[in-house]
Order: structure tokens, then C-alpha cells, then sequence
């Protein structure tokens, strides 16, 4: 038998789910919610209200988690020391947010300027401003693990 145990709140904090309860339903239910959030995940920084949302690249994201997924990869694919690690990847999403609110701020469109010069933009930012925005970043994450701490014991190997 293996506990699943969930942050949910600051309210919930351990909530203990022993999923050899359910049925065989219940648990392919969870597994289409569960992929829903997933696949939503992929996209989660792209607001379709933005100026500059392309529907294209979105999909994209979600095409990646989904290869991925079916590769048997949970996380990006990435290679011996490639890819950004989590406070990375938020330092971008943050400074992306401020670039791309500066642009429309000026008065410019973020689809006119092209992705080559907001990403320009973006790294410059994230070079500028990085000890604020690793903090940032830091304590974001931080309050997420918070809320979303998720632990699995498996009683079995426990000697339960």
C-alpha cells in the first residue's frame, strides 16, 4: 500500500490519500484530471489576453509535455547539465512578464517587435536585475512548495 501525502493550503498541509481505495474508474478519472492539468501546466505562462498570444506556439508547449509524457519522460527531456534549473526558469517568467508589460506600457506590440528581440529584451533584464529577481524567484517558488509539498511513503517498505 503506498500513502500519498498533499500540502493543500496552508490550512491542509498533510493530507493522507491511500489510493488502493479506489476503484479502477475513480483512478482513470483522476488520471484524465491529472493529464488536463498537465498538459495545462505547459502553457501556464502564456495568457491568451496578452498581446502577442499565438495559439500556435501554445499548442507547441503542449505537444512537447505530451512527447515527453509519452516517451516516459515526466519532466523536459534535457541532457548532462542542459536546460535551467527552477529558479532560473522563474527569474525568466518573471522578467518576461515585466518586459512584456513594459513594451505595451510604451505603446508597442510584443507580436511587432518579434521573438528574437523580446527574448533580446528578456535576457537583458534577467542580467540586469538578477540578485532581485532570483529573490523573487526564490520566494515564489518557495511559498509554492508550501502550499503543494507533496510526499509519498510506501508503508510497504516500512515494514507495514
Amino acid at each position: 500500500m503506498t500513502i500519498h501525502h498533499f500540502g493543500i493550503g496552508k490550512d491542509l498541509d498533510a493530507f493522507a490519500a491511500d489510493l488502493s481505495v479506489l476503484n479502477d474508474d475513480i483512478k482513470a478519472r483522476l488520471m484524465i484530471h491529472g493529464l488536463g492539468q498537465k498538459l495545462a501546466d505547459a502553457r501556464a505562462g502564456m495568457n491568451t489576453k496578452t498581446e502577442g498570444y499565438e495559439p500556435a506556439k501554445a499548442l507547441a508547449m503542449v505537444q512537447k509535455v505530451w512527447d515527453n509524457l509519452a516517451a516516459g519522460n515526466w519532466g523536459r527531456e534535457r541532457g548532462a547539465g542542459a536546460g535551467l534549473n527552477p529558479v532560473e526558469a522563474r527569474m525568466r517568467l518573471i522578467a518576461g512578464k515585466a518586459v512584456r508589460a513594459a513594451i505595451v506600457a510604451k505603446g508597442l506590440k510584443v507580436k511587432d517587435l518579434g521573438d528574437t528581440k523580446v527574448e533580446e529584451l528578456i535576457t537583458g533584464y534577467v542580467a540586469k536585475h538578477e540578485a532581485t529577481l532570483r529573490d523573487q524567484a526564490g520566494a515564489e517558488l518557495a511559498a509554492e512548495a508550501g502550499r503543494k509539498s507533496v510526499a509519498s511513503v510506501d508503508l510497504d517498505d516500512l515494514g507495514l
